[in-house]
């Protein structure tokens, strides 16, 4: 061990951060680099705060449809997702979860719309249950209906095909705002990412009339 290390231990000075030394992202905080010390490390004086830039870095990343209906929901007081996760609506769990909601995978459709209205009664906010196209859909049928029928309200998502292959027959395909749409409160497709943000402020409040 050399003399200029033995002195660092036995005086205990705090080491300062080299001038590389910086935030590396918005939570992971900042990176150890100690000085290179060539003198006594007691003569050192520079403040280590004063070589971290104070900016905060942005995340250079987009924010997706996904995470802008879950930030939404979240907003309106939504804590649960209750879904068998489907690939129609990848994006939105991945928002979901980004958004610090829980995502609970379900057996059954229609065990997820009951376990959403139970947690709607519950919490007193309205939370959620997701599901894929057409047979997902169906199957949260029964747990909708009942939900309106005891003026709970919960929320419903249901994942489509994409833009480019509706009326083509694409696989499971439906009219869900006129077929299991029907037995909810209100219903509505939304096909233009700028139109999610007033959809759900009147799907929230829709629901809470």
């Amino acid at each position: 061990m050399s003399s200029a290390q033995e002195d660092m231990e036995s005086t205990e000075t705090p080491r300062p951060a080299d001038a590389t030394a910086g935030v590396t992202d918005a939570t992971a905080g900042v990176t150890d680099v100690p000085a290179e010390v060539t003198e006594d490390p007691a003569e050192v004086t520079e403040d280590p705060a004063e070589a971290l830039d104070p900016s905060p870095i942005a995340d250079p990343s987009p924010r997706t449809v996904g995470r802008a209906i879950a930030d939404r929901l979240m907003a309106g007081g939504a804590r649960y997702a209750f879904t068998v996760p489907g690939e129609s609506f990848l994006g939105l769990l991945d928002g979901l979860v980004e958004a610090g909601i829980e995502v609970v995978a379900t057996r059954h459709e229609g065990g997820a719309a009951f376990m959403a209205t139970a947690a709607t009664q519950l919490t007193g906010r309205p939370q959620l249950c997701l599901a894929t196209r057409a047979v997902g859909a169906a199957n949260l049928a029964i747990g909708i209906h009942a939900a309106r029928a005891d003026s709970v309200p919960m929320i419903a998502l249901v994942g489509q095909v994409p833009r480019r292959f509706r009326g083509r027959d694409a696989f499971q395909e439906a009219d869900l705002v006129g077929s299991v749409g029907r037995l909810a409160k209100w219903a509505v497709e939304v096909d233009e990412p700028r139109r999610v943000e007033a959809a759900l402020t009147e799907a929230l409040q829709r629901a809470q009339s």
